[in-house]
């Protein structure tokens, strides 16, 4: 039993680290399009909780975030447009590092230049992580920017096959979309065949009768 606790541990961190090397491997794709193309991007957004201070009282407070290119952008609740100017900004060069955080099941730590870190918790162990890897990452491109032609990170020979089998799992599921989108219309097409032969039989029924009379 032990031992397949320690696989499936083994397992599940391979698993984290080549989703969140494919998430950084986008990340800079995207960041490398937004330099040639347009001057900003949205890389994550969503509901996080930041624990907020307002004389010397701490409370957890839900907040709408959204990760660009250069900053981080916080507004009371998801903003109506993208004119909604957000309360709060956070430039990605004034983080000096991610980490997690036990103050919260779900926290991590925003360490600032100014000496006040900056607490923020999201709703599960998954969506920690990921938002953990989309800032770092965003902050990594701001004080190293991507060239037009990032260098990636590399996959290993088993990623590699998982992403192959996983691109294969999207074409079959798609073939079998497709396959039974063709055997509804053919369904559709000899139902209507029927009906007209049925109604050509009843035609031809009606012709006879009608020259026996």
């Amino acid at each position: 039993l032990l031992a397949d606790l320690e696989s499936a541990a083994a397992s599940h961190s391979a698993d984290v680290g080549y989703r969140h090397k494919l998430q950084k491997r986008l990340i800079m794709l995207e960041a490398s399009l937004v330099k040639r193309n347009q001057p900003m991007t949205v890389f994550a957004q969503g509901s996080l909780r930041i624990l907020a201070t307002n004389n010397k009282v701490f409370a957890w407070l839900e907040r709408w975030i959204q990760l660009d290119s250069e900053v981080i952008s916080f507004w009371e609740q998801q903003p109506a447009s993208d004119k909604q100017a957000p309360v709060r900004v956070v430039s990605l060069r004034q983080i000096t590092a991610v980490a997690a955080s036990t103050k919260q099941r779900f926290s991590f730590r925003l360490s600032l230049e100014s000496g006040d870190p900056l607490f923020l918790e999201a709703e599960s162990e998954q969506s920690r992580a990921d938002w953990m890897a989309a800032i770092a990452t965003c902050r990594e491109m701001v004080h190293n920017p991507v060239d037009p032609e990032p260098q990636l990170p590399q996959l290993s020979d088993q990623e590699t096959i998982l992403e192959l089998h996983q691109t294969i799992g999207v074409l079959q599921a798609k073939v079998s979309q497709q396959r039974i989108l063709f055997e509804r219309v053919m369904h559709n097409i000899n139902y209507k065949f029927d009906i007209l032969m049925e109604r050509s039989t009843q035609l031809d029924q009606d012709l006879s009768l009608i020259h026996i009379s």
